[in-house]
């Protein structure tokens, strides 16, 4: 069995002990959310067998012991780590992106080590080395999407990702041909950093008619963009009625910090 997944958050059955506020407990993983997708793509591309049979490590924050479980059926790891109230309240005062990104990546690094204590072996070295990439890299989960060039227009079009702790967006930035001038640079949707509210919405790209068409999972137009407009630096795009940009802005605002 190969790892493919990472996640950390709050032990499900102590999420009141750390606040008494509804939803804190998702609240706190979505923020770490952008860190265990960006090491759950990164790791698949090792494919790092392990003699266990997991295919997900799930850090677990609790205020007991550290200790380890594992879901055969579900291929899981779960590494529960002692961590207390006073410990989340010191966390969260921690206003320094740089300094809190770091942190949540210290909980995954003790989840490592433990997990090596206890003779599990999950490509502790290869994750280590992905830490440090992530931090060279300024903690940034980015990724370019789809491109395209229309040499007859002059353009170059590029669809580009961007997963933070507090948002998920796909971003157009649109250059001439030869890639040394921008004409365009917009954010085309945004929602909760979370892939379930992302993952099936945009799918394919199909050009029809002097339009990009964004397609989902079902093929079904998500949105479309003018070729036309784009040739004079303007965004004229058709959301079908979706809200491409506001629909979570509550949901946003609960995790900003």
């Amino acid at each position: 069995m190969k790892l493919r997944y990472l996640a950390l958050r709050i032990d499900r059955f102590n999420d009141r002990y750390y606040s008494d506020e509804k939803g804190f407990d998702y609240n706190f993983s979505s923020n770490c959310r952008f860190i265990a997708n960006y090491l759950s793509k990164a790791i698949r591309k090792y494919k790092i067998e392990n003699n266990i049979g997991i295919r997900m490590l799930a850090v677990r924050l609790t205020p007991d012991e550290n200790h380890i479980k594992i879901w055969e059926c579900d291929g899981i790891l779960e590494v529960f780590l002692h961590f207390t109230k006073e410990n989340m309240e010191k966390l969260l005062l921690v206003k320094n992106r740089q300094e809190r990104f770091d942190a949540y990546l210290e909980l995954y690094e003790r989840a490592y080590r433990y997990a090596r204590e206890q003779g599990f072996e999950v490509g502790q070295d290869t994750l280590l080395a992905l830490h440090r990439e992530f931090r060279e890299n300024g903690y940034r989960n980015e990724w370019l999407w789809k491109k395209k060039l229309f040499r007859e227009h002059d353009l170059y079009v590029f669809f580009k990702c961007a997963f933070t702790t507090t948002d998920f967006t796909l971003s157009i930035e649109v250059l001439n041909a030869k890639k040394n001038v921008v004409k365009l640079k917009e954010v085309l949707f945004r929602t909760y950093p979370d892939e379930l509210c992302y993952d099936k919405r945009f799918r394919n790209m199909i050009i029809k008619e002097k339009r990009i068409i964004i397609t989902d999972f079902l093929d079904h137009p998500f949105f479309s963009i003018s070729i036309d407009k784009l040739k004079e630096g303007v965004l004229s795009i058709d959301d079908y009625g979706h809200d491409l940009l506001h629909k979570y802005d509550d949901e946003i605002k609960q995790i900003e910090w």
